[in-house]
């Protein structure tokens, strides 16, 4: 991890973040995030997500850069929290870094995110809580908010979380348990 990470005052790590969204004048959609990390400086507020890999880092780097909507969804969130509390929002940062099995670590440069991108994930995510309000629970949507959400191996209960389905109903059914482990 970067030495100026270590050096961070006051980090918030995998902290719950929790912001209401209005889909309608009545049904609310409510969006919880865990940011891996995020702080606030003198030049603004940073949101930091960590990925780990064990094949090309500075690809994986440049990809995740490029695509990975979760960082931005975070920082709209943020932004979102500190407007409801009528707190004036610092420019905000964004920040990856790809911890390798090889050693071979990638660290991204801090770099801005601009009120058109956090409006662009904020827009998306007000469609997404449109979904899930008419949708109702145990109903199947496209849950796939993010360009790389079916890259993760956990999709199938993301997407029963999302739309009020049992995790534990697709842990038990899909993820088998072999030689007393997960």
């Amino acid at each position: 991890v970067p030495e100026e990470i270590w050096a961070v005052v006051n980090p918030q790590a995998e902290q719950e973040m929790v912001v209401g969204i209005y889909a309608n004048e009545q049904d609310e959609a409510v969006f919880v995030g865990r940011p891996d990390l995020w702080y606030v400086n003198d030049y603004g507020l940073f949101v930091v997500d960590f990925k780990s890999t064990s094949s090309d880092e500075q690809d994986r780097l440049e990809r995740y850069q490029t695509y990975n909507m979760q960082p931005r969804y975070y920082a709209a969130m943020l932004r979102e929290k500190l407007r409801r509390e009528g707190a004036q929002v610092p420019p905000i940062y964004l920040n990856h870094i790809i911890l390798s099995t090889r050693g071979k670590h990638a660290y991204g440069p801090p770099w801005p995110a601009t009120p058109e991108l956090l409006d662009m994930a904020w827009g998306r995510m007000v469609k997404a809580a449109a979904e899930i309000v008419t949708a109702g629970p145990q109903s199947i949507l496209d849950a796939n908010i993010g360009t790389h959400c079916t890259w993760c191996d956990f999709n199938p209960i993301d997407v029963a979380v999302l739309t009020g389905g049992s995790g534990d109903d697709v842990i038990a059914t899909q993820y088998t348990t072999r030689e007393g482990r997960k």
